[in-house]
């Protein structure tokens, strides 16, 4: 359960992700239907060839390295959302 637990949790507000358009987000989960909410000029001032930004935040603050890398690979919202969703679903499970 523990687990379980690490990847539905919330960060502190000082940690948490403060994205361009003024969402500031603090889970996974968050993270997840903030790709439904933000406009893609928003996802992509924050992902661009050099970096992503989400990528990052998920890897320093979660150290969930394997969701980080997936969401380096993606090249939407709707793909970053998909691929957050299919990772809170597995570790779930």
């Amino acid at each position: 359960m523990g687990n379980k637990k690490h990847v539905l949790r919330n960060i502190n507000s000082e940690s948490s992700f403060k994205s361009i358009d003024g969402a500031e987000i603090s889970s996974l989960l968050e993270l997840a239907d903030s790709f439904a909410r933000m406009s893609d000029d928003s996802y992509y001032y924050h992902v661009t060839e050099e970096r992503n930004d989400f990528g990052n935040w998920v890897r320093d603050l979660f150290q969930e390295h394997e969701l980080a890398d997936s969401l380096h690979r993606t090249d939407s919202r709707v793909e970053a959302q998909a691929t957050v969703l299919k990772f809170l679903v597995d570790k779930l499970k």
